[in-house]
């Protein structure tokens, strides 16, 4: 028996889909000067999933347990300097 980690996201109705997108489009278009490159980016792409009706997928919680562990790994990669190598092994390990 598998569990898994979290609930399916559920789908928003096709009307609210389409009209968050286009309120997330005028305030791109609006108010360019308040938005970073970066930040036009990620909306544009948050505009694109809704309109994809992307939804998560159920992981199971092993997987997730490892996405978690992969993770720690990276930031352990880039900041480990700042942690012992004791606390380094408890993060990992737990």
């Amino acid at each position: 028996m598998e569990y898994y980690a979290k609930s399916a996201v559920l789908k928003l109705q096709e009307e609210k889909r389409a009209k968050s997108a286009a309120y997330m489009q005028k305030i791109v278009e609006n108010m360019p000067e308040l938005l970073t490159e970066s930040e036009k980016h990620e909306v544009h792409k948050a505009i694109k999933d809704l309109n994809n009706g992307k939804k998560d997928v159920h992981v199971t919680l092993r997987q997730h347990l490892d996405d978690i562990v992969a993770c720690a790994g990276r930031f352990f990669e880039i900041y480990g300097r700042y942690f012992t190598d004791k606390e380094r092994k408890l993060v990992l390990e737990a």
